[in-house]
């Protein structure tokens, strides 16, 4: 009887072993399954990483390419050169300036009367700018690009005719030209300079009395949006002294071939 409870108990403790066993191989199938399925989710999270930086990045690509152009100034363009009191505002030709858009220029063909401006309140100046308002002036002046070069001999001049603030016209004095890097100018108002030069400068009239480089007070820039100056353009010849003198001598032998004719009508 003892034997055959002892047969019996070891059978009992064997099938209990057994289905632990198959117990342990469930668990294990399941941590199999779960690692499986989160390995899958992380791959998909990061398709979807990079699909979303690739679309930022051609949403970025895409904003770059509509972004305004702003205005140079040619070989031979009249611009209006600006730094307002911080240089923060400023135009010098180049179109990555903030002044830049809106800006316009007139290139010089000759003789004649131009108009240059700058606007602060053009729609693409607010938008790269972020403001509407220019504050206060260091420089302002009107520049032809390689001046010097087409516009030689100080024999062309830059007359100012009138200026505009916000369409406003505001008075000033008598401005002079000089030679500047290359360039031919004529300052509006140049705080850098206070005594008016007395050498390699001319005007149209050449007359260098009441000149200056500061043609309107600084306190006509302290707030605006719009400057437009018109002027003009006019070269000294050679031409008519040219035309003079031919003319001279040719009165000259006029007066020769008369004179010898009256000494031979009266041999």
């Amino acid at each position: 009887m003892k034997k055959k409870l002892t047969i019996l108990l070891a059978i009992a403790m064997m099938s209990t072993m057994m289905t632990a066993c198959g117990g342990n191989d469930t668990t294990d199938d399941t941590d199999t399954t779960t690692t499986t399925t989160t390995a899958s989710e992380e791959t998909t999270e990061e398709e979807t990483t990079e699909e979303e930086t690739e679309a930022e990045a051609e949403e970025t690509t895409a904003q770059v390419l509509v972004l305004p152009e702003g205005t140079v100034a040619e070989e031979g363009d009249a611009y209006l050169a600006y730094g307002d009191s911080q240089w923060w505002l400023q135009y010098g030709g180049n179109d990555m300036e903030p002044l830049s858009y809106g800006a316009v220029v007139a290139h010089i063909d000759g003789d004649g009367t131009y108009t240059v401006s700058l606007d602060a309140s053009n729609a693409d100046a607010v938008e790269m700018n972020g403001l509407d308002v220019i504050n206060g002036c260091s420089f302002c002046a009107i520049v032809i690009q390689n001046g010097e070069e087409l516009f030689p001999d100080q024999a062309t001049s830059i007359t100012i005719d009138s200026i505009k603030l916000d369409d406003v016209e505001v008075e000033f004095t008598k401005n002079y030209c000089n030679y500047e890097d290359g360039n031919l100018r004529t300052n509006i108002f140049n705080s850098y300079v206070t005594e008016a030069p007395t050498e390699d400068v001319w005007t149209a009239d050449g007359d260098l009395t009441d000149i200056s480089a500061q043609i309107v007070p600084a306190s006509t820039f302290d707030s605006f949006s719009k400057i437009e100056v018109t002027f003009t353009i006019s070269s000294s010849s050679t031409d008519n002294g040219d035309a003079d003198s031919d003319s001279a001598d040719a009165d000259s032998d006029s007066v020769e071939d008369s004179a010898t004719d009256e000494e031979s009508d009266v041999e």
